[in-house]
């Protein structure tokens, strides 16, 4: 069961990966991605964990906080969460999958889907 606490740690790691000012920040991204890391992003295309972390960050328009966030238990250390993000004038579904390690939350998967309702 998740507490107030981590729901609210998954919300502000999420809302991370949508500010300039930590996404940008590899050391931030690294401590928060685990070892085996991969996103399907909004084009279809995989992105292996070094990919996205030397993808070079500039501005994003992201509107936050992030739309019907919610978090589903997996398994004891496992957490599946979705929203929806307004960003670059477009709308997507988003999921990504954590574990809780003995130093906090690793994401192991994350994948961008379009809405197709602008």
């Amino acid at each position: 069961m998740l507490s107030r606490s981590d729901l609210e740690e998954l919300q502000s790691l999420e809302e991370g990966m949508w500010r300039s000012e930590t996404r940008g920040d590899r050391g931030w991204t690294d401590a928060h991605l685990a070892p085996g890391f991969f996103e399907f992003g909004l084009s279809g295309r995989r992105y292996d964990r070094g990919e996205v972390l030397d993808t070079e960050v500039g501005g994003i328009d992201a509107v936050l906080p992030l739309s019907d966030f919610r978090c589903t238990n997996l398994g004891d250390s496992h957490v599946l969460v979705t929203y929806q993000v307004e960003c670059y004038g477009g709308r997507a579904n988003r999921s990504s999958i954590w574990h809780r390690t003995d130093t906090g939350w690793l994401m192991d998967f994350h994948q961008g889907t379009p809405t197709g309702d602008g």
